[in-house]
């Protein structure tokens, strides 16, 4: 990474170097939402069951890995970066000085805010974000599930990024409190150090369920009304699919909205975030270096999750490995890479202070050529026995903890490099994948409505082949619906909440 001279980036150039790599990561959630889409159609044209081929096909289904990834490292950047900022300081504002902006939440004129976070299409948020399937930082998602995420530099993760310096003549020293003001200062003090700076909750969750729900419910109402292999539901179903909890309830997926199970686990993931948060919020400062260690901690002891849930008592038909708590894994990966930007930044991107193996870990994350080789080889062992069957066949314990440990392999390996090297990543960075990125909250939710229509419009028989044809049919029309999703209600809900937020910060 660059530094200047003193090993120290310039305000101006700090804040743009700690966002540089949200175009890469919405990108990057345009990739996952149209492997999830992809999959899914090699699944209902029988493609998975071919040869060498079905596997690697079948096993792209690993693109929720990636969109729970980035769902983990947008949402959880505010966090890892107020674990590293000071819990105390004194700020001397010379006369006539201009305070920064506020924190209102609303993006720069023409941008697009975000998903993850990854939710698959999320992206942090994302959100999605997100993620998640279907999200980011949104986020999402951004995600996390696909499309959630961040259609511009900075994540609608709901939750203000850790304020990076400004430009204004604004001091900030903890030993200012050791010196007396010059005449015409103001000093204001900030939260002495027993209290923990952390994001803003409520803020948080408005714009989780600003970014999920709007599209969401769309979709569902039309699916459930209109699909012939969906219409009838009952009161059970309905209500699982409004509420995002079918995942708890038996028999509650249904066609053309089956890929809703990790939207499921994405927005459980949004409701756990938070707690992590506290239950981590003292590690900061110096005992800040531990939070890595502890984060990977309960990642390894969710791999026990499938044998542990095995002998819980529930009803038949519910599937408890597909709780946010057997797919910790995956968002670990993304947590750890939030950690590691967070400290990058603290220390002005200068190597030399980077604390324990950091910078090995650093300099072998950006290292675009080992990560895409991490990738390959990971991606190579999941499409094995190792991981279990690719479609509906069931796993073992082993095989799913087994597929968990190689799916977060693999959403490190392809977000590493976007956040620890530098650019350009001009395959993501271009305006078909930005777009792609914007909407692929929407290519999520959409793409098995909009598949469930092809098969019986174009006279094609499910489970019968042509998938070149289905696929070459059901990436347009998916882009086209998930566009016109963005333009007229995922949009206008972000900007409606970001304009109310404005206003409420205008007042208070």
């Amino acid at each position: 990474m660059s530094t200047s001279p003193d090993h120290q980036v310039q305000p101006a150039q700090r804040a743009t170097t700690a966002r540089r790599f949200f175009p890469q990561l919405e990108g990057m959630r345009a990739v996952a939402a149209i492997a999830v889409l992809t999959t899914h159609v090699s699944f209902q044209t029988a493609a998975v069951n071919t040869g060498v081929i079905g596997p690697i096909l079948g096993r792209l289904d690993l693109a929720v890995a990636l969109f729970f990834g980035l769902s983990g490292f947008l949402l959880w950047r505010p966090w890892a970066g107020a674990a590293r900022s000071s819990t105390r300081a004194d700020v001397v504002r010379p006369p006539d000085a201009a305070l920064p902006p506020p924190d209102t939440g609303v993006p720069a004129p023409g941008a697009a805010s975000s998903s993850d976070a990854g939710v698959p299409g999320l992206g942090a948020a994302s959100s999605s974000d997100a993620g998640v399937p279907g999200l980011g930082a949104a986020s999402s998602s951004d995600a996390g599930v696909p499309g959630l995420g961040a259609a511009s530099s900075s994540p609608d993760t709901g939750v203000p990024a850790p304020p990076a310096a400004s430009s204004s003549p604004v001091e900030v020293r903890g030993a200012a409190r050791r010196r007396a003001s010059k005449p015409g200062e103001t000093k204001m003090s900030a939260p002495g150090p027993s209290r923990a700076p952390r994001p803003d909750i409520g803020r948080y969750f408005r714009h989780r369920i600003v970014r999920i729900w709007p599209a969401y419910i769309v979709v569902v109402v039309l699916v459930l009304t209109l699909l012939p292999d969906a219409k009838g539901a009952d009161l059970t179903v309905w209500l699982a699919n409004l509420t995002l909890t079918q995942v708890f309830v038996a028999l509650s997926l249904t066609a053309g909205l089956t890929q809703m199970w990790s939207l499921s686990v994405e927005v459980a993931f949004y409701l756990l975030l938070p707690l992590i948060g506290l239950v981590l919020v003292r590690l900061r400062g110096d005992r800040a270096r531990v939070r890595i260690p502890v984060i990977l901690a309960v990642g390894v002891l969710s791999l026990g999750w499938a044998w542990f849930a095995a002998t819980l008592p529930l009803a038949d038909g519910v599937e408890p490995k597909n709780w946010v708590f057997g797919h910790l894994p995956w968002f670990v990966s993304g947590l750890v890479l939030a950690e590691i930007a967070a400290t990058v930044e603290a220390a002005h991107h200068d190597p030399a202070s980077y604390p324990g193996g950091l910078r090995i870990t650093v300099a072998l994350s950006a290292n675009r050529p080992l990560m895409a080789a991490v990738f390959v080889v990971a991606y190579a062992l999941a499409c094995t026995p190792l991981a279990g069957p690719t479609g509906l066949g069931e796993l073992t314990h082993l095989q799913f903890a087994t597929k968990m440990v190689l799916g977060a392999i693999v959403g490190y390996a392809l977000l590493a490099p976007l956040v620890c090297a530098t650019g350009p990543f001009g395959f993501l960075d271009s305006p078909v994948m930005q777009a792609l990125g914007r909407w692929s909250y929407g290519i999520f939710i959409w793409h098995l409505a909009v598949l469930a229509v092809v098969f019986p419009l174009f006279g094609i028989v499910p489970f019968n082949g042509n998938m070149p044809l289905v696929l070459a049919i059901t990436v347009p029309l998916t882009i086209g619906v998930s566009a016109a999703s963005y333009t007229f209600i995922e949009d206008p809900a972000r900007r409606w909440l970001n304009a109310r937020e404005a206003v409420k910060g205008s007042v208070s």
